[in-house]
């Protein structure tokens, strides 16, 4: 099994051994927004401008950083690789050094600034951007991810090629590749646009793992009361079954970055991982069953438009008081750049809201918060933004319009700086019905038939050449307002 087309795959490590803490050894990665930003787009203008997109995979990547300047750093090698006694001085960075990802991150800035004429953004170090060539790349660990025309990307490959060590340089788009491998995400070309698979095979490891691997899939993700009628439900789970239920669910969480669909129930199960009980294990299982189901669905980044003005649409919602225990609200939304989706999330709220206004105000400073990260971003690359909010609740929209808190004199004042983003029309506000906010979708447990609804709304689901669909699913759309500026 250790073997792949004859080739033993190895790595030779060592093992710093950490004597005094440290500040300067952390070497962030970027944020799967990013990542879904640049395929976004690629996938957005006139026919002519449209982009392709570049995977690079880098090998033996953190050699290629050099140890000068740093502290002197000796090994103590295997048996037989020297003399007996001798101790070997690091000349590059090597695998299990504390500095290793640091340097590596340093080595490709270094590169792609001083030789490659690329700008390095401050709000995300990994994302870079080259003005005269307009290509976008970001680099997660030794992997590139980058958009740019043909030509752009051929000069890449081969600069890339020059500087490092490149085990693997795909090209996708019209007349080239059509399928590529990112952080073990397919991303396929269709002729409607790209599509951005999930990994399916913690699904399969998961069935496996709790024997459902031919078990009939189910509508939803969740259910109200699960299994509440059996007699044994809250009996706590045996060591053995405690760890299948630790080990699942934590890839559940691993794979709830890429559905959003399912994050409200990995987040409910993720409660329990420390006691366990049987009613949750089976929670997990209706969760695999629905993932069995639904193992082909995709994110459509299809052929679109500049969205006019430049602005990022966003929808939020929240449950309020939702947990039965500590009475916290959990927050949802998601951001659009036209159509396309480009960052989700389903999470608590820190606080204990006294209102449904309340807690739909605090879920739009989260959307708001994400929002700007882009829209900071973008200013570096010399593009203007702004954000629009869709929101259905009109309490929340009122507070997020206004100056100060009002009545509601117990509001959190670290929220209130919002209010001034609204204020200076960064961000705009808009109502949507309920009925019709996909955020819906990350708040609480929803049958099959809303699931599907709300996902198609997103941008979430099979692809139509998989499932003979003649159109894809179509991104949210909402009657948008006429502004006053």
């Amino acid at each position: 099994d250790r073997f792949r087309n004859g080739v033993c795959r190895s790595r030779f490590c060592a093992m710093e051994i950490a004597y005094f803490l440290r500040d300067d050894v952390h070497a962030g990665t970027p944020s799967l927004c990013v990542v879904r930003w640049i395929l976004s787009d690629a996938a957005t203008g006139p026919a002519a401008s449209r982009k392709n997109i570049s995977v690079a995979d880098v090998t033996c990547a953190f050699l290629h950083a050099s140890m000068e300047g740093e502290p002197p750093l000796y090994v103590i090698v295997p048996e037989g690789m020297a003399p007996p006694g001798y101790r070997c001085l690091l000349k590059v960075a090597l695998y299990g050094t504390r500095r290793a990802s640091y340097l590596w991150g340093e080595c490709v800035g270094t590169a792609l600034v001083d030789k490659g004429g690329f700008t390095r953004l401050k709000g995300c170090p990994q994302a870079y951007w080259h003005p005269q060539k307009n290509v976008t790349c970001c680099v997660h660990g030794d992997d590139f991810w980058s958009s740019g025309s043909h030509e752009s990307l051929v000069w890449l490959g081969v600069f890339l090629g020059e500087h490092f060590k490149v085990k693997l340089y795909t090209e996708v788009g019209p007349g080239l590749e059509q399928t590529a491998h990112f952080l073990n995400r397919e991303l396929r070309l269709t002729r409607l646009g790209y599509e951005l698979h999930p990994d399916r095979r913690h699904v399969k490891t998961s069935a496996k793992n709790l024997g459902l691997e031919t078990a009939k899939p189910v509508a939803a993700p969740m259910v109200k009361d699960g299994g509440q009628k059996l007699g044994d439900v809250l009996d706590r789970l045996n060591d053995a079954d405690t760890l299948v239920y630790q080990q699942e669910t934590g890839r559940m969480l691993y794979l709830a970055v890429d559905r959003y669909d399912v994050q409200y129930a990995v987040r409910v199960l993720a409660q329990y991982l420390k006691e366990p009980c049987r009613l949750h294990l089976l929670k997990l299982k209706h969760l695999v069953k629905y993932l069995l189901g639904t193992a082909n669905w995709c994110w459509c980044f299809y052929w679109q438009e500049e969205p006019a003005g430049g602005i990022f649409n966003g929808w939020s919602d929240s449950d309020w008081a939702a947990d039965a225990g500590t009475r916290k609200s959990v927050s949802s939304g998601f951001l659009c750049w036209g159509r396309h989706v480009l960052d989700f999330w389903t999470s608590g709220q820190q606080v204990v809201a006294l209102s449904s206004g309340e807690a739909e105000f605090y879920s739009a400073g989260k959307l708001i918060a994400h929002a700007l990260f882009l829209i900071y971003l973008l200013m570096e690359m010399r593009r203007i933004c702004r954000v629009r909010v869709w929101l259905d609740s009109s309490a929340a929209r009122g507070i997020l319009q206004r100056a100060g808190p009002g009545r509601i004199r117990h509001l959190q004042t670290r929220f209130l700086w919002v209010q001034e983003r609204v204020k200076e029309k960064t961000v705009l506000v808009g109502a949507v019905p309920g009925a019709e906010n996909g955020a819906d979708l990350g708040t609480k447990v929803l049958d099959g038939t809303r699931v599907r609804y709300l996902s198609k709304k997103v941008g979430l689901g099979p692809s139509p050449f998989e499932s003979g669909e003649e159109e894809p699913a179509r991104g949210p759309r909402t009657k948008v307002p006429r502004l006053k500026l």
